[in-house]
């Protein structure tokens, strides 16, 4: 008798199972969309898979959903072999990032110091967060950002922001407002000074241009990621 309950009670489990098993939906992996920006010094080729060439150019592909193998050359060298996640139905932007010729490659998104929670500010201003990597420079540096604005009846220089202690970690973003010009419109050219944080004395100047007036059909970018490579170039890493 007990095992024609043991049978039973067997049977009885199995069929539950099937029966889970039945209206369970099927997981299709799906596809996703990937784009790698090139911001890394020095000529880089990039293999995707196992033999496909990938280019750097920022346009979407379409990839399987899933972690994806990339590998990462300067000619023969192999610089990184990593794997980059592919979400299905989205679109996932990287950037490769190597601001000198010395420095090993790295592969970043938008995540990087917090950027894709970085709220947008008002009307007029920007955000930037700033990063020093030059060989000339010391590590820590102060920066200043300038612009101009129209003052009667000229373009007048005027001082924006202020960085203290920037380093080669990204720094927190300053909100700092835009220049206008004649027409009202905002000026998009910068001067950035570097000072010594000891004695004041500036190290370098350099001039930057952000796309503050939008192409038709697309909206002016407000919040930036910038850095100073290993040449001393000014560079606007993400925007949004």
């Amino acid at each position: 008798m007990r095992i024609i309950l043991y049978l039973i009670s067997i049977s009885l489990a199995l069929l539950n199972i099937c029966s889970c098993s039945k209206g369970d939906p099927v997981s299709d992996p799906g596809f996703g969309n990937l784009s790698i920006a090139n911001f890394a010094s020095g000529e880089t080729r990039i293999i995707q898979g196992t033999d496909h060439e990938f280019t750097a150019n920022g346009k979407n592909f379409s990839l399987l959903s899933g972690k994806n193998r990339f590998r990462f050359y300067n000619a023969d060298l192999l610089l990184l072999d990593t794997l980059l996640s592919v979400d299905a139905f989205e679109a996932h932007a990287y950037f490769m990032f190597r601001p000198a010729i010395s420095s090993p490659l790295k592969i970043v998104d938008s995540r990087l110091n917090d950027f894709d929670k970085e709220l947008k500010p008002d009307s007029g201003s920007v955000k930037i967060s700033l990063a020093n990597f030059s060989k000339s420079l010391p590590d820590k540096v102060n920066i200043y950002v300038l612009t101009s604005t129209y003052i009667p009846y000229a373009l007048q220089p005027v001082q924006v922001g202020a960085w203290q202690n920037v380093s080669r970690s990204f720094s927190g973003f300053q909100k700092i407002k835009t220049g206008r010009d004649q027409s009202s419109r905002p000026v998009k050219e910068f001067t950035l000074v570097v000072k010594d944080p000891d004695d004041r004395a500036v190290l370098s100047t350099a001039t930057f241009t952000l796309p503050l007036i939008p192409e038709p059909g697309k909206q002016a970018s407000s919040v930036y990621l910038i850095y100073i490579n290993g040449d001393g170039q000014v560079i606007p890493l993400m925007s949004k």
